[in-house]
C-alpha cells in the first residue's frame, strides 16, 4: 500500500485484509450512474471491480496529461512526485504511456528524477512510452546513469507515410481550416507516425470522417492502421499509428518480466476513441476522466465513502491508496515464440563473432610463421580459407 500524506495506508474495501461485497456493491451501483449501463450489469461491474481491487499488481502504467497533471498544466503535481518515488523505492515499476514525443516526456520524467533524491540504480524501474505507443525509453542497467538513453521503436512505420501526409493535409483546406490544422510525422527525426493537432472548436468527428476515407489505401494485411484522438492542453489531436498505448505496455510487460494483468493502469481519456481507451479497456484500468460505457472496464474513482466522484490527479492519488502495490518477486518467462527468436538473435551474434575470433587467430598465426619460418602462404594452415 502507499502511504501517501497522512491518510491511513489500507483502505475502506481492504480492511481485515478482505474486499467487502457490500463495498463493491456500492461502487458498481455508483459506476452504473456515472456510466450509464443498464441495471442488469451492475453485477458484471461488481466481478470486474473484485478483481481489480484483489490483484496484487507489480508495477503502474500513467497517462501523464490530466493523470499526474492538472488539467490543462504541463508539470506533474508535486505530490504525485512523491508518491511515485515511494513506489519506485519499493521496488515497484513505473511505465509513463502518453501521446507526447520524447523531448517532451523526457522533460517529464527528469522532473520527477530531480524531484526526489535516489540514484540512478532506482531508475532502471522508470520507463516511459511515447508517441501513444511507438517507442519505449528506459534506463540501461549497464549504463544507469544514461537516465532514459535506451530507445526501442515498437512500431513499425507506416507504409507511404510521405504520401499518407500529403493527403492528410489536404484536409485542413477542405475543411477551411488553414493553418489552425497543422500535420506533422513522428517523431521527426525517423517518422513513424502522424499527428493532427487543431483546435478544441474544430468537430473531431468531421476531422476522422476525412480520416476514415484516406486510411484505406494504406492499410496492408500485415498492418493496421489506427487513429486515436486526446487533448493537449488547449487544442485537440489525432493520431495515425501501426499501434496503440496497449501494444506498447505488452512489450513493456515481457521486458519487466510480469503478466500485463499485474500492471496497474490509469489515464483520462478511457472513452471509445479516445487515447487511452485501448489501455483501459480492462478490469485494472481506470479513468480519472472521460470513460466508457462498458461495466467491467475503465473504471472511474470515487472517494472511499462515494460522496462524491474524483478527477484528475486528485484521483489518482486516491486509487493509489486503494489498491495493493509490491514489487516483482519472481519473473515471468516471455513467450516460447519470444524465447526462440531471442536465441536465434543471439546464435547470429555467436556466429559472427566466433567468426571475427577465428579471423584474427589465423592471422596472428599466419604472421608469426611467416615471419620466423619463412613458410610460403599458401603452404600455411587456413591458407585457402579467407581472413575478414
Amino acid at each position: 500500500m502507499i502511504n501517501s500524506d497522512k491518510r491511513t495506508t489500507k483502505p475502506i474495501c481492504q480492511l481485515q485484509g478482505l474486499v467487502q461485497d457490500s463495498w463493491l456493491k456500492d461502487y458498481a451501483i455508483k459506476s452504473k450512474k456515472v456510466k450509464g449501463f443498464d441495471d442488469s450489469q451492475i453485477n458484471t461491474a461488481k466481478k470486474s471491480l473484485d478483481r481489480a481491487f484483489r490483484t496484487i499488481y507489480r508495477a503502474v502504467a500513467f497517462d501523464i496529461d490530466g493523470t499526474l497533471t492538472n488539467h490543462g498544466k504541463v508539470n506533474i503535481r508535486p505530490e504525485m512526485i512523491t508518491i511515485i518515488s515511494d513506489l519506485i523505492k519499493k521496488g515497484v515499476h513505473i511505465i509513463l504511456v502518453t501521446g507526447r514525443g520524447r523531448t517532451s516526456t523526457f522533460e517529464v520524467a527528469n522532473q520527477i528524477r530531480k524531484g526526489i533524491d535516489l540514484s540512478s540504480w532506482y531508475f532502471r524501474r522508470l520507463r516511459c512510452v511515447t508517441h501513444n505507443g511507438l517507442l519505449v525509453m528506459s534506463t540501461p542497467s549497464s549504463d544507469p546513469k544514461n537516465f532514459l538513453g535506451e530507445i526501442q521503436f515498437i512500431a513499425k512505420p507506416i507504409p507511404n507515410i510521405n504520401n499518407l501526409y500529403e493527403d492528410i493535409s489536404k484536409i485542413g483546406s477542405l475543411m477551411q481550416i488553414g493553418k489552425e490544422f497543422k500535420v506533422t510525422k513522428e517523431p521527426s527525426s525517423e517518422p513513424h507516425s502522424i499527428r493532427i493537432v487543431f483546435p478544441n472548436s474544430v468537430s473531431v468527428d468531421n476531422i476522422e470522417s476525412h480520416i476514415s476515407k484516406i486510411l484505406p489505401k494504406y492499410s496492408r494485411n500485415d498492418i493496421k492502421l489506427t487513429q486515436t484522438h486526446g487533448t493537449y492542453g488547449v487544442k485537440r489531436s489525432i493520431d495515425i499509428s501501426t499501434t496503440t498505448k496497449k501494444r506498447a505496455l505488452k512489450e513493456v510487460a515481457i521486458q519487466l518480466g510480469i503478466k500485463i494483468d499485474q500492471i496497474l493502469r490509469i489515464g483520462d481519456q478511457g472513452k471509445i476513441g479516445g487515447n487511452d481507451y485501448d489501455l483501459l479497456n480492462n478490469y485494472c484500468g481506470f479513468s480519472v476522466d472521460e470513460i466508457s460505457s462498458n461495466p467491467d472496464t475503465c473504471h472511474p474513482v470515487f472517494e472511499n465513502d462515494f460522496s462524491k466522484r474524483l478527477t484528475g490527479a486528485e484521483a489518482t492519488e486516491r486509487l493509489l491508496s486503494q489498491v495493493m502495490l509490491f514489487p516483482p518477486l519472481s519473473l515471468e518467462p516471455p513467450p516460447i515464440e519470444r524465447r526462440i527468436k531471442d536465441l536465434y538473435a543471439f546464435e547470429r551474434i555467436a556466429v559472427i563473432r566466433a567468426r571475427e575470433e577465428y579471423n584474427k587467430t589465423l592471422k596472428g598465426m599466419r604472421d608469426l610463421l611467416q615471419k620466423h619460418f619463412s613458410i610460403p602462404l599458401k603452404k600455411l594452415p587456413g591458407a585457402n580459407e579467407p581472413v575478414a
